[in-house]
């Protein structure tokens, strides 16, 4: 059920061991960091080590979606992508418009965390509450 404009579930995509797993986002982040850069910016440092490589399989990359994405609501279809820049060596956040967040909350998923790093080139398959990691 949506609650305050959150599915509350994440995608946690690791591309080194190919595992996938959905977690729920609890309650008390979505209300204390609100928004995409916030809940994508928390999903993000945490636990992440200081002083990584950003080009690094250590870095990871955090899709994230607002509460109004995907509504009716104008200027709201925009999603955050949220990383360590390889270029200056700080936190990057930019954020695209286009369809792509809205499908990802149609999909059931407020955020997308990709970790690792794939020893060949493949893409994630996100679909009604489920996902794949093909080549």
């Amino acid at each position: 059920m949506v609650d305050f404009g959150y599915w509350k579930k994440l995608l946690r995509v690791n591309l080194t061991t190919g595992q996938i797993t959905i977690e729920e986002i609890p309650e008390e982040i979505i209300t204390k960091y609100m928004g995409a850069k916030g809940i994508g910016a928390y999903y993000f440092i945490n636990g992440l080590k200081k002083g990584i490589d950003p080009l690094s399989p250590e870095n990871r990359i955090v899709i994230a979606t607002g509460p109004f994405q995907g509504t009716d609501i104008q200027s709201t279809g925009r999603f955050a992508t949220i990383t360590k820049s390889p270029l200056t060596n700080i936190f990057l956040d930019t954020y695209c418009g286009g369809m792509f967040g809205p499908s990802l909350k149609r999909c059931g998923f407020d955020l997308v965390v990709i970790e690792g790093r794939s020893e060949r080139p493949v893409y994630i398959s996100i679909n009604d509450n489920t996902a794949q990691i093909k080549d």
